[in-house]
């Protein structure tokens, strides 16, 4: 068992006799939490929610082949540039600010002040720009956006589960980091013409007939290692502006998340 530190990737990257390292962990998880209100280990590269920490973008600096380049916010408020390209060029709002070369420690520091415009980073490899990453600043939320991004395995190995992704967006379409709403969840059964009329309608006979509806929310999670709600409550607060659902399906359903002051967003699950 290693440390996720730079030394420690190095001595197996120099070193052919060692064959490579094993790290705790990938992921956070419950329990191994130190110190209350914390209620899982802080040490994964994704939360609890698989959201990448900054942890991850800079393994993937060490460790992805393909080109990246990533700008991140620190606690601090000031901005860190990983990349595995040899020299990065940032810019502002079109005009440059510098170009840095990628030091031993493999952490560049952001010149500029986000608050002043939209920083970009050109990553150059060889002499050619084969990455670019852009960090925006963001403001309070307009709208909610819901994606679903992974599926589990089908019948013959249990129900289906949806991991669905919700993102509290500002009027740029940029995700609100700070946003922090609570969020209630609701299911309905999904009509098959899908039409705002239709889809009430089914809504409404599904209650009056008690007919069983489709799906049902096993939980959600907002990766904030301190959040202490119940998980399978139809309601969470979100986290730098992000939830995850997990939702099991059985048949067509439409997923509906709310919170006062934004228009809901639905996603039709077929």
């Amino acid at each position: 068992e290693n440390k996720p530190s730079l030394a420690a990737w190095l001595a197996v990257k120099d070193n052919p006799y060692i064959c490579g390292q094993f790290l705790w962990t990938g992921i956070d998880y419950l329990g191994e939490a130190r110190a209350w209100p914390a209620r899982s280990s802080p040490d994964g590269f994704l939360d609890l929610a698989a959201f990448p920490k900054p942890a991850f973008y800079f393994r993937k600096s060490l460790w992805n082949p393909a080109p990246m380049v990533k700008i991140i916010p620190d606690a601090r408020g000031t901005l860190t540039c990983y990349t595995n390209c040899d020299t990065v060029a940032f810019s502002q709002n079109g005009k440059p600010l510098g170009t840095e070369s990628l030091p031993q420690s493999r952490t560049l520091r952001v010149p500029g002040d986000p608050a002043n415009g939209p920083i970009t980073a050109v990553a150059t490899q060889n002499g050619k720009s084969v990455a670019t990453d852009t960090f925006t600043t963001s403001g309070p939320p307009t709208q909610i956006v819901l994606h679903q991004y992974k599926t589990a395995l089908g019948p013959g190995d249990g129900p289906n589960v949806a991991q669905i992704e919700l993102t509290l967006r500002d009027a740029h379409g940029t995700p609100s980091r700070d946003a922090d709403n609570d969020i209630t969840v609701s299911i309905q059964n999904w009509n098959k013409w899908n039409t705002a009329a239709s889809r009430d309608n089914e809504i409404t006979v599904a209650h009056s007939f008690n007919r069983a509806i489709n799906g049902k929310l096993l939980g959600i999670e907002s990766g904030d290692n301190r959040s202490h709600e119940n998980y399978q409550a139809p309601h969470h607060k979100a986290f730098h502006g992000r939830l995850l659902l997990y939702i099991e399906t059985h048949g067509p359903i439409t997923v509906t998340a709310a919170t006062p002051g934004l228009p809901p967003a639905t996603l039709d699950l077929p």
